[in-house]
């Protein structure tokens, strides 16, 4: 069950529109640009607190 009514759109990674859960969308399903293929945000290694 997804909650969403006849008139609404599913998010869809890869579209260039930030929705729902996505943390980022940059158009396209490439790692290493920033965000992966799944709408995450990549962290750069130094930014990451160990």
């Amino acid at each position: 069950y997804d909650s969403c009514m006849p008139n609404c759109h599913l998010p869809v990674c890869g579209n260039r529109l930030v929705e729902g859960k996505e943390e980022c969308d940059d158009g396209n399903n490439l790692d290493g640009d920033g965000c992966f293929d799944n709408c995450a945000l990549m962290i750069p290694p130094e930014r990451m607190d160990w």
